[in-house]
């Protein structure tokens, strides 16, 4: 049975405001476009795709509608109710901004809930030992949480929308370099916000006692406490001195820039890097290329190419898109050439040609990139102050004797008194 245009508004309809105007927005998911009457939604004047949404509205007295495309620069908002009868409005003129917002509010409504349970059952276990012990203690009143009962029901389908609309748009013929990037950009920034399922506190505390173990896991690979980490950051003497002498032999015209600042997004930047190169983003040389001057590169460092590691690399990158910005896989092409310890890697897209690099001591050649790089942290990661406390002793005595054998000899010839040091007094 299909749906009528004010049945759908109905039964899926968000509260909002439009032009000023309190409205209603419904969100075209493509669930929904199936269901729809299509002699109801030719009423609607303009064909209306799924990532679509129409908007209806009281002005002098008469129900206005229209399709929208949230994508455009509507003046609309959401309201979502609180349980004070009031309600928050969520700008949404920019809708993958709006989208944020709204998986940060049932994220934190979510969490909110459970500890209000949670000191709910707490104090009521406290009020019934009080009674045991004689005493008459207040009884325990819960706590009432900010949003209402059911606000967030149907913020979902605008979630998904937009989330499609974006996928539309990476994948669209007739949209620009600049708009492709910002597509995926927000793509990226959506799914790394559902991917969290903490609240701010406990994904500090959940952070530090991963941090914990993975440096446990560097001491005592072994140890049971131990978790593999993306390898430590490039900090040897000379770091950069190899890539920096490279680049100045390359003959380009090309200014410099941050390798951070080519990413909107600087957490997309840092995961992006970690799997190619230990060397910290922001000490990465990013240089835009036209493209005879990629062709120069190319043409140049032909004979010093590693197809070998370029491939690996190249995976290793299209799993972090498939997780951060899966309309990004393979939607690029790379390049590596490894030259007097320095390793020079081009990047190929629609927006143009990019030349990064850094010293080949730094590459990275093995990852387990869901497990590190992509690692997402849950309510089982959270730890007890019990663990949290057992991780810190555990750090702090494998700090103090990893558990290895004891080398005595370690400075009986001249070359371990060279790289070794020298020995302690009276040793």
């Amino acid at each position: 049975m299909t749906k009528s245009i004010r049945e759908a508004f109905t039964e899926n309809g968000i509260r909002a405001e439009y032009n000023g105007y309190k409205a209603t927005v419904l969100p075209m998911t493509a669930e929904l476009h199936s269901e729809m009457n299509p002699a109801e939604m030719e009423k609607i004047g303009t064909e209306v795709s799924p990532g679509a949404m129409l908007v209806s509205w009281n002005e002098d007295g008469t129900r206005r509608g229209r399709a929208i495309d949230p994508f455009a620069n509507n003046d609309l908002a959401l309201n979502i109710a609180r349980s004070d009868g009031s309600e928050q409005r969520i700008d949404a003129s920019n809708p993958a901004s709006a989208t944020n917002a709204i998986v940060r509010m049932v994220r934190d409504d979510t969490n909110e809930r459970e500890q209000i349970e949670k000191d709910f059952a707490e104090a009521q276990a406290a009020h019934e030992k009080a009674v045991g012990r004689g005493e008459t203690p207040d009884e325990p009143v819960k706590g009432t949480p900010t949003y209402a009962d059911g606000a967030f029901d149907r913020v979902g389908s605008f979630v998904e929308t937009v989330k499609a609309g974006l996928s539309a748009t990476v994948k669209s013929d007739f949209i620009s370099a600049m708009e492709e990037n910002g597509s995926l950009s927000s793509q990226a920034a959506i799914l790394r916000n559902q991917s969290v399922e903490l609240s701010h506190a406990d994904q500090a505390k959940a952070a530090e006692y991963r941090s914990l173990r993975e440096q446990i896991g560097q001491i005592q690979p072994d140890h049971e406490l131990a978790v593999a980490s993306a390898p430590a950051a490039y900090t040897a003497e000379g770091a950069g001195e190899a890539i920096s002498e490279a680049m100045d032999e390359l003959d380009v015209q090309a200014g410099s820039l941050d390798a951070s600042a080519v990413f909107p997004d600087r957490a997309l930047a840092t995961e992006v890097f970690k799997v190619l190169t230990t060397t910290p983003v922001e000490k990465l040389s990013a240089t835009p290329l036209n493209p005879a001057d990629a062709r120069r590169v190319i043409q140049d460092m032909a004979r010093f190419a590693d197809k070998d590691w370029n491939e690996g690399a190249k995976a290793r990158l299209n799993e972090v898109f498939a997780d951060r910005m899966p309309d990004y896989v393979d939607r690029f092409k790379t390049q590596t050439f490894s030259k007097d310890e320095a390793d020079i890697f081009l990047v190929s897209d629609r927006a143009g040609v990019m030349m990064y690099g850094w010293d080949s001591a730094s590459r990275v050649t093995e990852l387990d990139v869901k497990n590190t790089v992509l690692a997402k942290l849950t309510k089982d990661d959270v730890p007890t102050d019990e663990q949290m406390d057992a991780a810190r002793s555990a750090l702090t005595a494998l700090e103090h004797d990893n558990g290895e054998e004891i080398d005595f000899g370690w400075g009986d010839n001249d070359e371990d008194e060279i790289t070794r040091g020298p020995r302690p007094e009276g040793a």
